[in-house]
């Protein structure tokens, strides 16, 4: 039956936060009582009966950049903000994509696997969330935005927090066409500038050449950014 489907991933860095916290926050998460679909290769988790688990895969990025050494954005954080990482971010798109082709009747939540280290998010809120999520419309993407729909082109070197990034809905009919615009905003911005983005920055970019494909709701790093609706 259709319904709202939690969609998560990770791939192990070992980077800014360790491997056991990632485990510790996705296991409180994937306990959670809901349908949950979870991309990953790493060791560790322990999902719940509703959860099914598909391999991470290879990450689509990593594999358009190949042997090159593209300028990646600046940032206060350079354990965090890798070339590695933003590979990873990048495939969001992906998983989702993935899981609509499991489940073509699906709304399609994505949250962040580390979701629950957001001040203020709770296990309660994820929840309160795939319930709201019945209410999204099914046209359109929705992205959680702190400083709303992008009316100018965006700096690829610095993050623009128009999407939020840890949130987003899709419904499994629109997973593959939002994916593969991701996918030729990263492409066009590898090739012209030899640039990576933030993942975040790529989506913005595609709500800026797409306006009618996405819809957005006000939110901060907290738990706002789970009020979907």
């Amino acid at each position: 039956m259709a319904g709202v489907r939690l969609v998560t991933g990770y791939v192990r860095l070992d980077g800014h936060r360790p491997h056991e916290r990632y485990v510790e926050l996705g296991n409180r998460l994937l306990s959670l009582p809901l349908p949950i679909t979870l991309f990953t290769d790493a060791a560790g988790f322990s999902p719940g009966p509703s959860v099914e688990v598909r391999p991470a895969g290879r990450l689509w990025l990593q594999s358009m950049i190949g042997d090159a050494s593209p300028i990646i954005p600046r940032t206060d954080n350079p354990t965090k903000d890798t070339l590695a990482y933003h590979c990873v971010q990048h495939q969001k798109t992906a998983w989702l994509a993935e899981a609509a082709r499991e489940h073509p009747g699906d709304m399609l939540l994505w949250v962040d696997l580390g979701i629950l280290h957001v001040p203020q998010v709770t296990r309660a809120h994820v929840a309160r969330a795939v319930g709201l999520a019945e209410r999204i419309p099914p046209d359109v993407v929705t992205l959680a935005s702190i400083w709303g729909e992008p009316t100018k082109p965006i700096d690829p070197g610095v993050i623009s927090w128009h999407c939020a990034g840890g949130v987003a809905a899709c419904h499994a009919s629109r997973a593959w066409t939002w994916h593969q615009s991701v996918i030729a905003e990263a492409s066009g911005l590898l090739r012209i500038s030899n640039r990576v983005s933030f993942e975040v920055n790529t989506w913005a970019s595609v709500w800026l050449r797409h306006p009618t494909r996405f819809r957005s709701y006000r939110c901060d790093h907290d738990a706002s950014i789970l009020e979907v609706v």
